[in-house]
């Protein structure tokens, strides 16, 4: 059995209409590239790190695109150290096989291995003999990000692609950004990316803000949500939905733009993956303690192993135990604390050389006041006064889930994959709602309330199935990925509400009684079922090493159910739907990777019209034209970005009648720019600008059509800076400074009212010694007010909120 790549056609196009768009988008990168324009393309640049030989070849051939033919039981077992730089074919393999006991000769259509020559005779220089030990792999494109960039990804083409060759925006934030500004709640790590808005209903107490509340690109994320490959679905209602612990983060990935080639159903804005700490023999074993302002206390614990002489057994432990008050908090009253309870036990085997499956669970348990609003005047001005009660409104939420990674390859081009998750969620809420509609009576100035009590539960199965296989077809060479996968989501939700005293907004009193509605006298018994079955395929094709076409196809079937137990009804939704995406890129030697793609994706919409139709799924396409730059062996990454996506099928509302009518249509064009730059040894940057010109195009209210969506900004900003000291007495001792700008938001949808544009300091002192890792973080330095108004309510912004962290490793 061999492995082969395909020779490079010497016939090349010249793309002037590509490098044209690449001098008006990154016309500094290019004068900052090296000078290799020139360079010819039997001189590709590698960036190879050391590791498992079969995988190192895989890639060189990829790279060079050339055929390589070898016996897979050759090389199984057998390491590389690894290549770095702009080589010739014959170069790259010699110093890629040094120390293997192989070396490549020529043969016919390419290149061969086969064993090395005698040893020199004795006393010649010797290289020093290679310890290949057959642990489970981390693969680079899940695995840990070494500093701010990172070279591979899953998310965009589920395959292990270089981020360059991605024919679409994609950033990915690595375990040591998230440490570095110090993140703690869900949404920080996505703070500092283009087209990303985390924190769309100001503070969120619950540590929550990147599982719901998040938008890409002027859109709700909640439907693109992902853990370790697979969906994390969100209730009909939305009230139950997979929470985060960032802690448990290897990194994060987001994938701007429509994905339902890959995913299914999603909605035009893009993909938020996540990926878990998983077993890894090399995995630093740490215990970190952790105090901060409004009585923050966290203890994270992250131990790992391995077992066998061979270390194929890995195994890893991840803990968190959190307590703390909220931000908001109401007069006169000590606030009930929120508690937070993560574990995360992973173990991974690898049966032989082809063959490893790793086996994921967690659980988490959170408890804690639900969210005070605050009530707005009728000025449109917040004033401070909150809506609930301190004694009554409570949530608590409560999910498990488990699941399996299994990978065998059966062939050395051909390799099958699944992957597999269940999990529960529960969440029983108890809070206070707003009963007068916005405003207070205007003589007595009394607000009436309401007491809500939701009980709400979710179980959902994912599994995706794939086969990827390898095919040389004359000058071209195709990464074929088919797959076909499924979920399944069931939810139950009860709910009952009952009168609660007013509340004066004048002269609030809070710590009245509140009677707590029953469930026997419920207003809601409902369920949802929803499934979901998808085809897809998918093709990289290589044309030589400058070339690359990815173009891939995908069918779906969707079935939902409606059941309300107390009127008897049921409503039935079934749905299909096919989605397509094109992209092309231009691999230069330099790092240089301009792209042009085409992209759709749909998203189900329960419910019906007012005619009693069921609604169809809203649709997505999107263009975009972009360039990144990533030379090889460099910590550089550099991207800029233009794209135009429109999603139609909305639904819209009637002014008069209100009924609801599926005419709407959403049109988003805008701007991406991001750098992620090591400037020096210890020095790294990252900076993004976003332009996002959003409004609705059609609407069954004519007074909304060219009005920007309640609470999208037009233009988001962010520059982070940390240093780190290399030498001398002060090794070690660094710090990082940010900053955060948000434009101006839309409080309604006539955009009648505006909140002003805010700009918000981050900062970061850190100190590395031995074992020992100390860091005192800061977000929102200087205090700033950030909350908004939206939606008739006034949300509070994140308050200064610091932290000091003891980290010890072992």
């Amino acid at each position: 059995m061999s492995r082969s790549r395909t020779v490079s056609s010497t016939f090349r196009f010249q793309p002037r209409a590509i490098g044209l768009a690449v001098a008006l988008c990154l016309g500094a990168g290019l004068a900052a590239g090296p000078a290799s324009a020139q360079t010819a393309a039997a001189t590709p640049a590698f960036d190879i790190p050391a590791g498992p030989l079969g995988a190192a070849l895989d890639r060189f051939a990829r790279v060079a695109g050339v055929n390589l033919a070898y016996d897979a039981k050759a090389v199984e077992g057998r390491g590389t150290r690894g290549l770095s730089g702009a080589h010739d074919v014959d170069t790259g393999l010699r110093i890629l096989l040094e120390g293997t006991g192989l070396a490549a000769v020529r043969a016919p259509g390419g290149f061969a291995l086969e064993a090395a020559p005698a040893p020199a005779p004795a006393g010649a220089p010797t290289l020093e003999p290679v310890r290949v030990r057959a642990a489970v792999e981390t693969d680079p494109a899940i695995g840990p990000v070494k500093g701010y960039v990172a070279r591979e990804s899953s998310t965009a083409t589920k395959t292990g692609t270089p981020l360059r060759e991605i024919p679409q925006s994609i950033s990915v934030i690595g375990r040591p950004e998230m440490e570095a500004r110090g993140a703690a709640n869900s949404g920080d790590p996505l703070l500092y990316t283009p087209g990303v808005l985390p924190v769309l209903y100001g503070a969120d107490d619950r540590m929550n803000s990147g599982d719901s509340g998040v938008t890409s690109r002027g859109f709700d994320s909640a439907a693109g949500n992902y853990l370790d490959g697979l969906r994390q679905p969100k209730s009909s209602t939305s009230w139950s939905y997979p929470r985060t612990e960032v802690y448990g983060l290897e990194r994060v990935e987001v994938l701007r733009g429509p994905a339902s080639t890959a995913f299914g159903q999603g909605d035009v804005g893009g993909v938020i993956s996540r990926v878990s700490k998983r077993p890894d023999a090399s995995a630093p074993r740490e215990v970190e303690l952790q105090l901060g302002n409004f009585d923050r206390r966290q203890f994270a614990i992250d131990v790992g192993g391995a077992a066998g002489s061979d270390d194929a057994v890995q195994w890893r432990l991840v803990g968190v135990s959190l307590e703390h008050e909220p931000q908001v908090q109401y007069p006169n009253f000590r606030p009930e604390s929120i508690e937070r309870f993560y574990i995360a036990p992973s173990l991974a085997f690898r049966f032989d050389a082809d063959t490893t499956l790793t086996l994921l669970g967690s659980g988490l348990r959170q408890s804690g006041p639900d969210v005070a609003w605050e009530y707005v005047n009728d000025n449109g001005q917040h004033s401070g006064v909150l809506i609930g009660e301190p004694g009554y409104a409570h949530y608590e939420a409560r999910q498990w889930d488990a699941g399996y990674q299994f990978a065998h390859r059966f062939a050395p081009d051909w390799q099958v994959k699944q992957n597999l998750r269940t999990s529960s969620v529960s969440v029983p809420d108890m809070t206070l709602i707003d009963g007068g509609y916005g405003r207070a009576d205007p003589v007595t100035r009394e607000l009436a309330r309401g007491a809500s009590l939701l009980s709400e539960s979710m179980r959902y199965t994912v599994v995706d199935t794939q086969l990827h296989g390898r095919v040389p077809t004359g000058p071209a060479t195709h990464q074929l990925l088919f797959g076909l996968d499924w979920t399944r989501v069931d939810s139950d939700i009860q709910a009952a509400s009952a009168g609660a005293p007013s509340l004066n907004i004048d002269n609030p009193v809070y710590g009245v009684g509140v009677s707590r509605p029953t469930i026997a006298d419920r207003n809601t018994d409902a369920s949802s079922s929803q499934r979901q079955l998808g085809l897809y395929a998918q093709d990289q094709v290589r044309f030589g090493p400058e070339w690359l076409l990815t173009v891939g196809g995908r069918q779906d079937w969707f079935e939902g159910e409606e059941s309300d137990h107390l009127a008897g009804a049921s409503v039935e939704t079934r749905d299909h739907a096919f989605t397509g995406r094109v992209g092309l890129t231009w691999l230069h030697p330099s790092g240089l990777a301009p792209y042009v793609s085409w992209g759709q994706s749909f998203l189900p919409t329960p419910g019906r019209d007012a005619e009693g139709r069921p609604f169809e799924p809203t649709r997505g396409t999107q263009y975009e034209l972009g360039v990144k730059y990533q030379p090889a062996g460099e910590s550089v990454w550099l991207t800029a970005a233009v794209y135009d996506l429109t999603k139609r099928n909305v639904v819209t509302y009637d002014p008069v009648t209100f009924d609801a009518r599926q005419v709407g249509e959403v049109r988003s064009r805008g701007i991406e720019l991001e750098a992620k730059v090591s400037l020096a040894r210890g020095l790294d940057l990252a900076a993004q600008y976003t332009l996002n010109d959003i409004e609705n195009t059609a609407d069954s209210n004519a007074a909304l059509v060219g009005k920007r969506p309640t609470l999208i900004p037009k233009h988001l900003a962010a520059a982070w800076l940390d240093y780190t000291v290399q030498g001398g007495d002060l090794a070690g001792l660094g710090g990082g400074l940010g900053a955060r700008y948000t434009g101006s938001r839309y409080g309604n949808a006539v955009n009648t009212v505006e909140n002003p544009s805010v700009t918000m300091v981050d900062a970061a002192a850190h100190y590395t010694t031995g074992p020992w890792r100390l860091s005192l973080n800061a977000q929102n330095l200087f205090d700033r007010d950030n909350g908004v108004y939206g939606y008739g309510v006034y949300y509070q912004g994140l308050r200064r909120t610091v932290t000091a962290t003891a980290r010890y490793r072992f």
